[in-house]
């Protein structure tokens, strides 16, 4: 988990937002203009004991409800696997 996060802040920094797409085999939503803005969001690593979280910060209130699209999105695919 540790080191795929790293992989996810490089993608996602860049634009790239191939892998939730293949992932849930569907357009994720808010990705769109994530990744369109990708130069507004900044992502950080949060080191935890049991893994790490990946903190995306933004001023930009058009990003701000593309994100948390794509976080609730997430949240009811992966429903159990986050602690």
């Amino acid at each position: 988990i540790k080191n795929h996060i790293w992989d996810i802040r490089k993608d996602f920094s860049e634009g790239n937002f191939t892998k939730p797409f293949f992932i849930h085999a569907q357009e994720v939503p808010g990705t769109n203009v994530m990744s369109q803005k990708k130069d507004l969001i900044e992502y950080n690593i949060l080191e935890m004991k049991t893994g790490s979280s990946l903190v995306l910060t933004t001023n930009d209130t058009e990003l701000v409800d593309a994100i948390n699209q794509f976080m609730e999105f997430q949240e009811g695919q992966h429903q159990g696997h986050y602690v």
